[in-house]
């Protein structure tokens, strides 16, 4: 549990970066941090090893390179979402 609260909270820290440092990405109060956190902790507790399995070939392949791709899927796909939505 402990755990568990610390990745978020890192998490949480990293999204606060981005919107201060990348333009573009706002957050503008903490409800919204909160999903976002939770959302992206979603994304990389159940898509990502799911793609990590049926990509292992790939990952072999290009000797580990193909993880930076599947990264970039993952945060795509989800930008799109999130955009998508009014």
């Amino acid at each position: 549990m402990i755990q568990l609260l610390i990745r978020w909270s890192v998490l949480a820290l990293g999204v606060t970066m981005a919107t201060k440092l990348v333009p573009g990405i706002e957050c503008n109060d903490g409800p919204t941090l909160i999903i976002v956190v939770v959302l992206l902790s979603f994304f990389n507790a159940v898509l990502k090893p799911t793609m990590m399995l049926f990509a292992l070939p790939f990952i072999v392949f290009t000797m580990g390179l193909g993880i930076i791709l599947i990264n970039a899927i993952l945060l795509g796909s989800w930008v799109s979402w999130s955009m998508d939505s009014p």
